[in-house]
């Protein structure tokens, strides 16, 4: 959220006009790979909300290399990686561990229970009720005489 607009006795705008205020969390696990472990260390890095799941299995290593075989195959080979604003090199062999550590059990999965998405559930219930999302009041309109 970068500002509101709005026009005498309209509903207010945000700008930009699509964005949300909301208490967000991120799910992850072990099954995330690649783009699915730069997201949840992207949503950590931007401050969005805690991540919740399983470590991701950390291969978030690029490929732009694509070699055509002669039988119309072809290989890749990965030939860059990933490191953070401070030269640390991140994720690539490690994965990334979320801030709070939920299992998914493929008993409780099959029955429709999702542990991960409950807790997430509660996490948000619980931000919400201690940081309520309150739209800002603007000033009166000027009045020029």
């Amino acid at each position: 959220m970068l500002a509101y607009w709005t026009r005498r006795y309209s509903q207010d705008q945000t700008s930009p006009a699509i964005v949300t205020r909301a208490h967000t969390v991120c799910l992850t696990d072990h099954n995330a790979g690649s783009g699915g472990d730069q997201f949840p260390y992207d949503f950590k890095n931007m401050g969005l909300g805690p991540v919740i799941g399983t470590r991701t299995w950390g291969g978030l290593v690029g490929i732009s290399a694509y070699y055509l075989l002669v039988d119309g195959g072809h290989v890749t080979v990965p030939d860059y990686r990933v490191y953070n604003t401070e030269g640390e090199w991140v994720v690539e062999n490690v994965g990334f561990v979320p801030d709070i550590i939920v299992e998914l059990h493929p008993a409780e999965m099959e029955r429709g229970y999702d542990a991960q998405l409950h807790k997430a559930i509660e996490v948000l219930m619980q931000k919400i009720e201690e940081e309520p999302l309150k739209h800002p009041e603007h000033e009166p309109f000027p009045i020029r005489n």
